[in-house]
């Protein structure tokens, strides 16, 4: 078996197909593992200019990061999960499915290290350690104080002052490391460590 640097950051993904979820340019299931191609790719000619360094799968949705710091999202749409902000239809807040990867424009200019998938909301981190969140709000688990949806990525601001290295999302919580090692966890559940009936809306 032989690699060469042109394989590396190449994205694949397989499994139900649903709201796009898979970033292949329809919703249909893979059984095996279909290449992902990016806005500045030229698929038809096999030419790739964008390289993902991460990846994260949710429920109905997908975020990775290129080597660049940038981010790119697909699949539902719902509850803003994808940070590509909101549309109005007949007056009405709406959230569209995207079929395949669109970059989170809000976050340009951001250097992001990390992201992560919940199962309808998302995060990421900068090379300073900053913390954004968005998605669905409710249970407190995107960290803002309030359990309104969040369209577009925003900061998490009671961590300011504080430099963090990963994060991870569940069904209802958040968890996010410091670089120091230090656990911060927010939302509802036994996961966030604190009583499952708590709803934790800024992280402890």
């Amino acid at each position: 078996v032989r690699a060469s640097f042109i394989d590396v950051g190449r994205l694949f993904a397989w499994g139900l197909g649903s709201y796009g979820a898979l970033g292949i340019g329809s919703w249909v299931d893979c059984f095996t593992p279909t290449e992902v191609w990016f806005p500045d790719d030229d698929a038809e000619a096999q030419r790739r200019q964008t390289l993902v360094y991460q990846v994260a799968a949710g429920t109905k949705h997908s975020v990775a990061l290129t080597t660049k710091g940038q981010v790119f999202t697909w699949g539902h749409g719902g509850h803003g999960r994808l940070g590509l902000g909101q549309a109005k239809v007949r007056g009405q807040n709406s959230y569209s499915a995207e079929f395949i990867p669109r970059q989170v424009m809000s976050l340009q200019g951001l250097k992001v290290t990390y992201v992560a998938a919940g199962e309808a909301h998302s995060a990421a981190v900068d090379q300073l350690g900053g913390l954004y969140t968005w998605g669905q709000g409710s249970f407190g688990r995107c960290g803002h104080g309030v359990g309104t949806d969040m369209p577009s990525p925003a900061r998490v601001e009671s961590l300011s002052g504080l430099s963090m290295s990963q994060v991870a999302l569940g069904l209802m919580h958040s968890v996010t490391m410091s670089v120091k090692g230090q656990l911060y966890t927010w939302g509802k559940g036994p996961a966030t460590g604190f009583d499952a009936e708590d709803v934790i809306t800024t992280p402890r």
